[in-house]
């Protein structure tokens, strides 16, 4: 088991838009089914959540307030001309892993589930920790540009 020993108190790793992105949890174990590495390979796996709040909400009425029915509509048809809905916004979040023993971290595939009103999120990273790795350390991201909070975990109770 790990332990996060220095995150922001809020758990907020990200805003977009009016959406604040909190930190769900980390955990270093084996790589779940139906992502880009095979199942049960060693990793860490970083969780994500979001969810509409009164700012959110409010956002989206003065937004939907500019607009006309008909440009409403327009949108949502033009949107799914593409096929399946675009991912959230939330799949821009991401984590920049590093440890004390110089671990190259590679993103290794996520899952994503929402109801429109909230999302989860789960990233994998590989490799996992080597055994002797003492503290991982996470910079969170907003299409790669750094938002300014990490977030450090001790490895030595695993």
């Amino acid at each position: 088991m790990t332990t996060i020993v220095r995150a922001p108190g809020n758990l907020i790793v990200a805003t977009i838009g009016k959406v604040n992105v909190r930190l769900a949890g980390i955990d270093v174990t084996k790589a779940p089914q139906h992502v880009d590495v095979p199942s049960g390979t060693p990793c860490v796996v970083v969780y994500f959540s979001a969810a509409r709040g009164y700012e959110t909400v409010s956002h989206d009425a003065e937004m939907a307030q500019t607009r006309s029915f008909e440009d409403l509509v327009a949108e949502a048809v033009e949107a799914q001309k593409d096929g399946p809905p675009k991912l959230s916004n939330l799949s821009r979040v991401a984590a920049t892993l590093t440890d004390d023993e110089g671990t190259q971290y590679e993103p290794s595939g996520f899952r994503m589930v929402g109801d429109g009103t909230g999302w989860d999120d789960m990233r994998v990273y590989t490799p996992a920790p080597p055994s002797h790795a003492v503290m991982l350390h996470l910079d969170f991201t907003i299409d790669g540009d750094s938002t300014g909070r990490s977030c450090d975990v001790d490895l030595t109770a695993r």
